[in-house]
């Protein structure tokens, strides 16, 4: 057989070749200026101080949204249990149909 894998040659020669282009580009990343990354490494980051009050509705209302999830989460399971079982009860059902078919 002739030219059997050419094909993959000529993918391979074309990647070589899209890879040395690839290493010819200037990198985006040398433009930045090391000063202002070296600065943005050691800045202090000011958090907002909650107060008793502010933490306890905050607690609360995270306790509620976690909550609401926990409920969608489970329903949904429920639901795919459902509808799991309703397909494994309808293949299981139409099997004798189909054996009989077959006979």
């Amino acid at each position: 057989m002739i030219g059997g894998g050419a094909g993959s040659i000529l993918h391979m020669i074309v990647t070589l070749k899209n890879n040395k282009n690839l290493l010819k580009r200037i990198s985006p990343f040398k433009n930045v200026n090391r000063n202002k990354v070296r600065h943005l490494k050691h800045q202090d980051l000011k958090f907002k101080k909650f107060t008793k009050k502010e933490f306890k509705e905050f607690k609360v209302k995270l306790a509620e949204q976690i909550r609401n999830q926990n409920r969608k989460n489970i329903l949904v399971l429920i639901f795919s249990i459902l509808i799991g079982i309703l397909i494994i009860m309808f293949i299981w059902l139409s099997l004798p149909n189909i054996a009989s078919k077959w006979n």
